[in-house]
């Protein structure tokens, strides 16, 4: 009984039989070990109370009680884990980035055309943990993982933030790089191969938008982007101690660069809104915008 660890499955049979208060008269029991201040309990599944929850029994070291290692905390992991994802798709990890992201979209597709999605055991929730395991090889965000999962749903590439469709869950989703899917997480640090790619992907646009926000910041200005996907800047106008709005810059279709104070959501924004055009924000920003951009 020493050798038992937190969270083995055994088959405890007493003699003579253990007396609960809950439970009753006890021959055998099964359940998990749960170990505290170096005392071993059992919490029994075999006997649950008028609840439904394990009967928690100390487990005695005195002879009484003959206790079968039935599966230990590994195995038992292992097996549910098993469980939960159900027939595997694809028995072998990915070998490459390609192979790593023709998997992620396979799965993402699948779950999309599964009609099986109970809560316990159904077909749609296994191949998500399926998709997720792949997923883990590279630590991809959620909201990439999301990303791909959506694509599955409207059948192609598209703009997380610019994209007005109601199945796109705009701030819960970031497209994700070819670079992300590296196996090697040093390769997947890269910043310059992550800036190429994502301008690749985003175009000049991108790129112009990074140089916009380096020459902002150096200016001063507190910058930062509405969505990592979006190719346009929010400066931030302090407006006193404690107060502070929003400017936009963005690019218009024509390629030039324009700047608009952000529209008011309440009466309180408006207010503010109002204190940013009298104290010349808009005018000033303007002024470093209608420059080169060097």
């Amino acid at each position: 009984m020493n050798d038992l660890a937190h969270g083995d499955h055994v088959e405890v049979t007493f003699d003579p039989p253990l007396e609960d208060g809950t439970a009753g008269t006890v021959e055998v029991m099964q359940g998990q070990v749960s170990v505290a201040a170096g005392m071993k309990f059992v919490a029994a599944t075999s006997h649950r109370n008028e609840l439904g929850m394990p009967t928690v029994v100390d487990l005695p070291d005195d002879g009484r009680a003959q206790v079968r290692l039935v599966e230990t905390s590994a195995e038992y992991s292992e097996r549910k884990r098993a469980e939960a994802r159900g027939d595997l798709v694809f028995r072998q990890l990915p070998r490459d980035p390609f192979e790593l992201a023709e998997q992620l979209e396979t799965l993402a597709f699948m779950i999309h055309r599964e009609e099986d999605d109970h809560v316990i055991h159904g077909r749609k929730g296994q191949l998500r943990r399926q998709f997720d395991e792949v997923a883990d090889q590279v630590l991809l965000a959620q909201r990439k993982r999301t990303y791909v999962l959506t694509k599955a749903r409207l059948g192609g590439d598209f703009h997380p933030y610019e994209t007005r469709d109601p199945r796109v869950f705009r701030i819960g989703t970031v497209r994700p790089l070819p670079v992300d899917f590296e196996l090697d997480p040093w390769t997947r640090k890269d910043r310059l191969r992550r800036k190429d790619e994502a301008i690749r992907i985003f175009g000049e646009a991108e790129r112009e938008t990074r140089q916009w926000i380096s020459r902002l910041r150096a200016a001063g200005y507190h910058v930062r982007r509405p969505h990592p996907n979006a190719q346009e800047i929010l400066v931030r106008a302090a407006l006193g101690e404690t107060e502070r709005y929003d400017m936009r810059v963005y690019p218009t279709p024509n390629g030039l660069w324009q700047v608009e104070v952000r529209d008011a959501q309440s009466k309180r924004e408006r207010k503010l809104r109002d204190r940013c055009l009298r104290q010349g924000h808009l005018v000033r920003l303007k002024d470093v915008v209608e420059g080169p951009l060097t």
